[in-house]
């Protein structure tokens, strides 16, 4: 298992190559686990820290907020169905009752 500064070379890392916006969301909780436990003695590191804790938990949002936007489309669209299908009833029960 990696260990805290594992992780916090790896996030460096991906910070550097621009990769971390393509990192999942367990490898940004991950991330974010090890910026708790690091001891960080310098204050650059420690506000490099705090920085990429910032930008993970905006990427951490982003995420979330994608897959809620996915999931209420996907209720709004079955939503849709059932009133075109409860629609398309209603007209043929009032055709047949004249």
């Amino acid at each position: 298992m990696p260990t805290a500064d594992d992780y916090w070379q790896e996030m460096q890392d991906r910070f550097k190559n621009g990769t971390i916006g393509q990192a999942t969301k367990e490898e940004l909780l991950a991330y974010l686990g090890a910026l708790a436990m690091l001891q960080i003695r310098s204050g650059e590191n420690r506000q490099r820290a705090g920085q990429m804790g910032d930008t993970i938990r905006v990427l951490l949002a982003a995420k979330e907020n994608a897959a809620s936007t996915a999931k209420s489309r996907v209720l709004s669209r079955l939503a849709l169905y059932v009133s075109a299908g409860a629609l398309i009833l209603a007209a043929l029960v009032a055709l047949l009752r004249r």
